[in-house]
């Protein structure tokens, strides 16, 4: 009997009149391919045959050490025979006698078809999306061994769980158990990054920097906002590499791995740039009016080679990196940066003051420097410099995420030279998403937010807020709110932090009045007063009994002066008796010595030698 039927079939959708296209007319005109109750084909009627003797077959398989497995039906087929009881039963109820055909035709019990039709119509009642998978996944097999993880890895070292063996030795368990519970979710790979020290000024530049960053109208009002920061740009300097030591690739099973040389790691190419970037600008209907890119600048001078090699002809121009020091930063300023903020800036009726935020480097010029004030006087813009934080490179646009987003994209051009690096740069700066952009300040006030949270700290998480869906539907927010209790407590740790940072001031004053009343004449010297100095070991000594060290003279000897004085005292005082007994024998031996006065060596006599 051949039936054609697709057991993997699904429907498009789920309504009444679902099935009506499936071909299942069993009527008599087919007569090759009907599927009749009263008969039975010959294949069929032997396994039936077959059924009437369980007690014969069970004894067989014992016989052969056959074990007899309940299969689970697949859901495909639970899907299909949902179809069919569907389709038979589109104008009239399911009977019986259709269970019995679909059970008949997919080759399952007619409990299953059963179990399976009830189990479609409860969901269809409670609207609930068809689901026929096996509800055992999870619940069967053998139980999971108690390792009492959350107690007993948090006891191990860090230094002893920087790897999954490592952990598994320290933890005394199999490697494979320790992978699967970390595929279960019982453990969590963690990357840790170092993060820059912070000092108690450090937290309050932060906490100070943070507040200043509310709006100022929006805090006599109930509900506190970020400024909108359009006025604020970020400027930072970072050095772009040609390739990374290690990269990875993904590839297909018959392709060759890659192989990438270089003579030596440390001269991989690279060149540092200077980058400006400001806030993306839109108008009501979404359009944007100002990208938020001022510019990108390679610290590099052209020079000409000097010698032959390989590379590159003697007198060829060439490209070398630029040492960057104050001078050449201000040249940058005043020549590059002032002139592009010009051409780009939006000229949108009120321009205001534009700030340019830069961090505490050594080589950046401060804000009162003469020579970039006469400049920006000659751009006609009101541009001043300012300082971030110290220690503090999340509050910076470019240090949170923009420079990592440009490397990313520079290394897909694979650059070979330093002009190669250059142009891949700039095209990565100028391809960059203004979207992406302007999500990166919401990230920004997200970040202060957190700061304040962790009182002026940086171990924190960035939250996710799902900026992508709030861009599609139009609702990204350009400002973040700012809970007034959070503003409240952040206020109140300010103060706390200046009162600790004018008692530290406090205590070291006196400490460096203390060292100048001190006076410290020597290594291990004290002075007591102004005739008394002494050593610093024999202080103690002397507080209890100053009689003990204390001598006439103005200067106290240490404890060695004072053992060796003693120790040559007693060595003379032994010695003396003996040295009165030889005294009358010297006396007499310097009597009998005869005077002999000593030749005078006779002078040589200097020839003059005549020149010839």
């Amino acid at each position: 009997m051949v039936l054609l039927f697709d057991i993997n079939l699904t429907p498009p959708q789920e309504q009444d009149d679902a099935g009506r296209d499936l071909d299942l007319d069993f009527s008599p005109h087919t007569p090759e391919h009907a599927a009749q109750l009263g008969h039975v084909p010959e294949e069929e009627h032997q396994e039936q045959e077959h059924d009437a003797e369980p007690e014969q077959i069970l004894e067989e398989e014992q016989e052969h050490g056959v074990q007899r497995h309940h299969k689970d039906i697949p859901e495909s087929y639970k899907f299909a025979a949902y179809i069919a009881l569907k389709a038979l039963g589109n104008d009239r109820p399911v009977v019986k006698a259709d269970k019995e055909i679909v059970a008949q035709l997919l080759g399952i019990s007619l409990r299953s078809v059963e179990k399976t039709w009830k189990k479609a119509i409860d969901q269809e009642d409670r609207n609930e999306v068809l689901d026929f998978s096996n509800k055992r996944k999870g619940r069967c097999g053998r139980k999971r061994r108690e390792l009492n993880l959350d107690e007993r890895v948090p006891k191990v070292p860090l230094n002893k769980r920087g790897t999954l063996r490592a952990l598994a030795r320290s933890l005394d368990v199999p490697f494979s158990t320790l992978q699967r519970r970390l595929a279960w979710g019982d453990l969590r790979r963690h990357t840790n990054s170092l993060k820059p020290y912070l000092s108690l000024e450090n937290r309050l530049r932060r906490l100070l920097y943070c507040i200043s960053m509310i709006d100022e109208p929006s805090i006599t009002d109930a509900k506190l906002i970020f400024k909108m920061m359009g006025n604020i740009m970020h400027m930072d300097e970072k050095w772009f590499d040609m390739t990374k030591r290690n990269r990875t690739y993904y590839l297909t099973p018959e392709e060759p791995d890659p192989v990438r040389t270089i003579h030596n790691h440390n001269n991989i190419g690279k060149v540092m740039f200077l980058t400006l970037v400001a806030r993306p600008r839109f108008d009501a209907q979404g359009n944007m009016t100002f990208d938020g890119k001022v510019g990108i600048w390679a610290f590099v001078v052209e020079d000409v080679a000097k010698y032959n090699s390989k590379y590159q002809t003697k007198g060829d121009l060439m490209l070398k990196n630029l040492n960057v020091t104050r001078d050449v930063m201000r040249e940058y300023l005043c020549e590059k940066v002032i002139p592009a903020i010009v051409e780009v800036w939006p000229d949108d009726g009120d321009v205001g003051t534009i700030w340019i935020q830069q961090d505490n480097a050594r080589t950046h010029v401060p804000p009162d420097d003469p020579i970039f004030q006469a400049a920006v006087k000659a751009s006609g813009l009101d541009i001043r410099l300012t300082f971030q934080p110290p220690n503090s490179p999340d509050v910076n646009v470019l240090d949170l995420c923009f420079f990592s987003s440009i490397q990313s994209l520079a290394f897909e051009s694979a650059p070979n030279t330093l002009k190669e690096l250059i142009e891949s740069v700039e095209q990565a700066y100028d391809a960059y998403d203004v979207n992406t952009l302007a999500k990166v300040y919401v990230t920004l006030q997200s970040v202060l937010v957190q700061i304040m949270k962790n009182q002026g700290g940086n171990t924190y998480k960035i939250i996710h807020m799902g900026k992508d869906k709030l861009i599609k539907e139009g609702n990204l927010p350009d400002t973040l709110e700012v809970d007034s209790e959070l503003y409240e407590e952040t206020l109140k740790l300010i103060e706390e932090y200046e009162n600790q940072l004018k008692e530290e001031e406090e205590t070291k004053i006196k400490v460096a009045q203390a060292k100048k009343t001190s006076k410290r004449k020597g290594r291990f010297q004290l002075i007591v007063d102004d005739d008394t100095i002494i050593a610093a070991k024999e202080y103690s000594t002397w507080l209890k009994d100053p009689s003990s060290i204390i001598r006439p003279s103005r200067r106290v000897k240490t404890k060695l002066d004072l053992i060796r004085e003693t120790q040559i005292g007693e060595f003379e005082a032994a010695i003396q008796p003996r040295i009165e007994e030889e005294k009358p024998k010297q006396e007499k031996r310097k009597g009998k010595q005869p005077l002999i006065e000593k030749e005078k060596p006779k002078e040589k006599k200097r020839i003059k030698r005549s020149k010839l």
